[in-house]
């Protein structure tokens, strides 16, 4: 499954460069190149992120996840923070405009 969105992603960025696509506009108004949305990656501040699950709500993809770090007695939690899951992500660039604390960024 995940090499299946994988594959469609490939292929449709191959498919909008044979067909003289410039670049792929994300949620957020930023115009990336064809090669860049294949090749970046959304990255989480662990510093900046307040775990306050936005990103997870606004994925459609089911890309973006909270994580959560527990003592090990596994009782209590040390830190949380959200991850994006790079082969499930379409760079579509919801997570980013949610934020309320800019944790996350395109890289």
């Amino acid at each position: 499954m995940k090499n299946e969105q994988y594959n469609r992603r490939a292929f449709l960025t191959k498919s909008a460069k044979l067909m003289g696509v410039a670049g792929v506009l994300l949620a957020g108004g930023s115009l990336i190149s064809c090669e860049e949305s294949m090749y970046k990656s959304y990255v989480v501040d662990k510093s900046k992120c307040t775990s306050c699950n936005r990103c997870n709500y606004v994925c459609r993809y089911g890309a973006v996840s909270l994580v959560q770090v527990y003592n090990t007695e596994g009782t209590e939690i040390i830190s949380s923070s959200a991850y994006v899951d790079q082969k499930l992500c379409y760079k579509c660039g919801k997570c980013i405009d949610v934020c309320p604390e800019k944790a996350i960024s395109f890289i």
